[in-house]
């Protein structure tokens, strides 16, 4: 009988492997932003039971385009993402600016939300030819999570 009930609750699992698409809006320490992320996720889906959710790793390409500034950052991150209870997720890579520094440097992003709309807060250390730190907090629609996929 306990058997019975540790099953109902772990429910069932299946792989999955499926794009990751994200839109997002927000603000950076010196203007608004805005971002379009796609990527491939890939892991573990547990349907029913008692926290139903995914647990997958990811690979994201995100555009980030500052509006007042009018600059665009590109970043590849390689990251995990869970959402039995909320939504959370760490990615962490590599960022370049293509403006007219052309700089790069490492890049980390946290992620918190529910049933696909999220916060994510971005740190990038820009190491040359200018050396600075740019952080992002913005609201984003992750449309793969809102869409029931993951």
């Amino acid at each position: 009988m306990l058997a019975d009930v540790a099953i109902a609750l772990d429910g069932t699992h299946e792989p999955i492997s499926v794009p990751t698409i994200q839109l997002g809006i927000g603000s950076s320490l010196d203007s608004n932003v805005g971002s379009v992320t796609a990527g491939w996720s890939w892991g573990d889906r547990q349907s029913e039971g008692l926290f139903p959710g995914s647990s997958v790793s990811r690979v994201l390409v995100d555009v980030n385009h500052a509006f007042s500034h009018r600059y665009t950052d590109v970043s590849l991150t390689y990251g995990w993402f869970d959402n039995h209870l909320v939504s959370l997720a760490f990615d962490a890579g590599v960022s370049t600016s293509v403006a007219v520094d052309f700089s790069a440097g490492p890049t980390a992003r946290f992620t918190v939300g529910f049933h696909g709309v999220d916060l994510r807060l971005d740190a990038t250390g820009y190491l040359a030819p200018d050396p600075r730190v740019n952080a992002t907090a913005q609201l984003v629609l992750d449309l793969t999570e809102i869409s029931g996929r993951i």
